[in-house]
Parts: C-alpha cells; structure tokens; sequence
C-alpha cells in the first residue's frame, strides 16, 4: 500500500487548526507555543501572510526583533498594501534603529564618566534590544562592578543570559 498524502482539504484544514491554535496561544500570552504553531503555518504555506504577520508580532514580543522585522518584511511582500502589516513593521524598524543610536549616545557620554552605572545599564538594555546579549552581559558586568548588589542589574543580567542561551538553542534546532 502506497503512502497517502494528504489532499488540499485535509492540508487546509490543517493550516487553519496550526493558526487557530497559535493565536490562541498567542490570546493567552503562551508565546513560545504561538510561535510554533505559526511556524507550522508556515512550513505548510509559506504564503501565508497571517501567518508571518502574527509570527512576527509574537517575535517582537518574545524580544526577537530582527527576527521579528524579517517576518513583518515578509508579510508585506505577500500583501504590500495592507496598511497594518506596513506600519507594525514600519515601528518594529523604527524602534531598532532607535536602539542602536541610543547606544552611540551612551558610548559618547560615557567616555567622559565610565562610571556612571545608571547609563551603563541602559546600555545593557539597548544591546538587549537588538539582541546583542553577550555585549548586554558585558554591560551589567561593568554596571555591577560599581552596584554589585543591585536588583534590577542582577535580574537584567540573568535575563540576557537567558536570551542569549534561547537565542542558541533556537540556532541549533534550526
């Protein structure tokens, strides 16, 4: 007996339950199980502008922004004229060159006070941003050398050490 592959319905039918799952799981702020489920959208129709949309805003929350910016850059190639597609994307671009700029800011001020850890630590968040996190880390590292018991520096650092081992694992699954 020879495999059976699956008609259009039952491929169909499948995209749709992936989709609807995954913006349920993205409703109820599951985002990690949203954005499988909107990959799995994908693999099955990479046309899918709903599909890159929503996978990109689940992104952007997940602090995956580049990534983020690829999938909003894909939904407006699929559907150019939908205005939300081109302005959520428009924002998610905007906010990451911002990001970038504040660091050239705080790299200018800090030349003239190297200590100052309260711009150390935006720093750190602005390398976070753009998912630089091992320069993040080296931020909070320099920030704690002068707080060393800080909260909020402690709790940002093990955060980027947390985003830069997903932002690992997810390359190695790739």
């Amino acid at each position: 007996m020879k495999n059976k592959k699956p008609d259009d319905n039952d491929k169909d039918e499948l995209i749709d339950e992936y989709f609807n799952m995954g913006y349920i799981e993205y409703k109820l702020e599951n985002f990690f199980e949203a954005l499988k489920c909107f990959n799995e959208v994908i693999k099955l129709n990479p046309n899918s502008t709903e599909a890159w949309y929503m996978r990109g805003k689940t992104l952007n929350l997940l602090n995956k922004y580049k990534e983020s910016i690829k999938s909003f850059k894909k939904a407006v190639d699929l559907e150019p004229d939908d205005y939300d597609i081109r302005f959520t994307k428009g924002l998610a671009i905007l906010l990451y060159e911002y990001y970038k700029k504040q660091i050239k800011e705080y790299d200018y001020i800090l030349e003239n006070s190297p200590d100052d850890v309260d711009l150390l630590f935006k720093k750190g968040l602005a390398f976070e941003y753009i998912e630089k996190y091992d320069v993040a880390i080296f931020c909070y590292d320099e920030a704690l050398k002068y707080e060393p018991t800080s909260e909020k520096i402690l709790k940002a650092k093990a955060r980027a050490k947390n985003s830069l081992e997903q932002s690992k694992e997810s390359i190695i699954s790739q």
